[in-house]
């Protein structure tokens, strides 16, 4: 996530979602995915990582699936417990500008070191104001909770050596697959409990939010009209959207909610942020699975769309792992 936790030491990536916990080892060279896996939680909560016996024991079989027992790794956490701002701060030497930009982020924020991690990331020199400005990106996270993180991994015998956020995972993804984004992209992570959304620019990440569209979110649609499935992958299989049925129906109801989310995003994106318009769309995670997904987000929001498929470039030999779903996670391992 985080600038000064960009170092290169473990090659296993680990995703603490909230319905599984996913995991690959990747070393960094050549395009080949050394092992990988999902393990999903034995039960479904709302926050798992409150009950250690739900999470330890899908962390202690992903760890034995990635031979990873004492090893060091880099995880991944929801957006929810890292909250971000931009602000402009005064242009001072490198070594003053953690105390300049905490002072700043005082100005705007309840921030207390004691209690919460800061980390930021200069995105530009801003020469046009009479004083000449840094840009800067920051993020806080509450130890208490990253803390939690790193004991139920240390619990399963691994070490944490990197806390990052989706966005920058993505990022590191979007550019091993298609090279640095000169204009805006959006890359749109379709989730368990939540969607993140990451526009990325001249190689940044420029802006980040969290969407209301979920896998929790469409259960809880198709639980209330009574249909009954033993997973949202089986019950899309030969599925196609515009077939007139009940599933249709849910499922645009649904995707519509994310269009207009989409929607207001890229406008607050282009008006406020000033990024200008997004050329391109990627989609990732378990619900981009959905048959004709991308088509209409193309038709509705004008934007070309396309499915993040990290399997285009890196292979993995065990066949049965959904790319889609591991997309995040890999990106963390491309962390440098």
């Amino acid at each position: 996530m985080i600038a000064k936790f960009f170092k290169r030491k473990s090659c296993v990536a680990i995703e603490l979602g909230y319905s599984a916990i996913k995991g690959i080892k990747f070393c960094g060279s050549g395009s080949s995915i050394d092992a990988c896996g999902i393990f999903p939680f034995s039960s479904r909560s709302d926050y798992p990582y409150d009950n250690p016996e739900i999470v330890v024991p899908a962390l202690v079989s992903l760890r034995d699936k990635l031979n990873a027992k004492g090893k060091k790794v880099k995880i991944c956490v929801n957006m929810s417990h890292v909250t971000v701002r931009e602000i402009k701060v005064p242009v001072v030497p490198e070594d003053e500008l953690y105390e300049v930009v905490k002072w700043e982020l005082k100005k705007i924020i309840d921030f207390n070191e004691e209690e919460y991690n800061l980390d930021f990331k200069v995105l530009e020199k801003i020469e046009s104001e009479a004083v000449p400005k840094f840009l800067v990106k920051v993020y806080v996270g509450r130890k208490a909770v990253l803390k939690q993180y790193v004991s139920l991994i240390e619990h399963a015998d691994m070490e944490v050596d990197l806390i990052t956020i989706p966005p920058y995972a993505l990022r590191a993804l979007f550019t091993a697959l298609k090279g640095e984004a000169k204009s805006s992209v959006a890359i749109v992570d379709l989730g368990a409990k939540s969607s993140t959304l990451s526009i990325l620019k001249n190689g940044m990440v420029r802006f980040e939010r969290q969407l209301m569209f979920s896998s929790f979110e469409l259960c809880d649609m198709l639980d209330k009209k009574g249909i009954e499935y033993s997973s949202l992958e089986n019950l899309y299989l030969g599925f196609s959207l515009g077939d007139g049925s009940l599933l249709d129906k849910i499922t645009s109801e649904a995707l519509t909610m994310l269009i207009e989310e989409l929607t207001k995003s890229f406008g607050y994106y282009n008006s406020v942020i000033k990024g200008g318009s997004v050329d391109g769309l990627y989609l990732t995670g378990g619900l981009a699975n959905i048959p004709g997904i991308d088509s209409l987000l193309s038709t509705s929001l004008g934007i070309n769309t396309e499915l993040l498929n990290p399997f285009t470039r890196f292979s993995c030999k065990d066949v049965s792992i959904d790319p889609l779903r591991i997309g995040v996670c890999l990106g963390v391992g491309l962390l440098k």
